[in-house]
């Protein structure tokens, strides 16, 4: 929720070699990606989990279904920040970026035909053992 949350820190291209890596030595691969860019450049690499997916669209949902990447949501966070009034230890913009992002992710798993979803740190684990 920095100052861009929709900016992403890496491309598809420059994912690829290590996805490319990690599975080649058997293991899975997860990626954080907060915005709709994020989840597609992730998705393009070839990743099998994508944490966040915060402002994950309908067709991305779907392109993950059909690849059978885990989406592994971290909606607790941010709705803590959103049900939170501006202080002096919470900027307001701080909140309405949450808000904003809460609202987005909820908009978007309301209809999302994506099956693989993770939630909590103990399933994680577990998912990621058994995938």
């Amino acid at each position: 929720m920095g100052e861009d949350a929709g900016a992403i820190q890496l491309t598809a291209d420059e994912m690829a070699p290590a996805v490319e890596d990690v599975h080649n030595a058997g293991r899975k691969v997860s990626i954080h990606a907060e915005s709709a860019l994020g989840v597609a450049a992730a998705l393009r690499a070839g990743v099998d989990f994508v944490e966040h997916c915060n402002s994950l669209t309908p067709d991305l949902a779907a392109e993950m279904a059909r690849r059978g990447v885990y989406k592994v949501t971290t909606l607790s966070f941010f709705y803590g920040v959103a049900s939170q009034e501006p202080g002096p230890d919470v900027p307001a913009e701080y909140i309405r970026n949450a808000r904003r992002v809460t609202a987005e992710a909820f908009e978007a798993q309301a209809g999302a035909p994506h099956r693989r979803v993770v939630r909590g740190g103990h399933r994680r684990r577990r998912a990621l053992r058994s995938a």
